[in-house]
């Protein structure tokens, strides 16, 4: 799934405002592009937007599952 495609779907899946979605795939898709590995996405996803464990497990995963390299 394209980056614009996931930002759409994030809006929808989390109920977040097109900023915050955008914020946060750019944020994951990034790392992941970079090579970071899903533990250290998840500690900078936390850290970021201040998620909790359950909650940011489940963001970095939706986005794993859609990400096109």
């Amino acid at each position: 799934m394209k980056d614009s495609a996931l930002i759409t779907t994030a809006m929808t899946a989390f109920n977040l405002s097109k900023k915050d979605a955008s914020d946060r795939v750019s944020l994951v898709t990034s790392m992941f592009r970079s090579g970071a590995g899903t533990d250290t996405t998840q500690a900078r996803y936390a850290v970021r937007f201040g998620a909790n464990r359950d909650d940011t497990h489940e963001f970095v995963m939706f986005v794993l599952l859609r990400f096109e390299h």
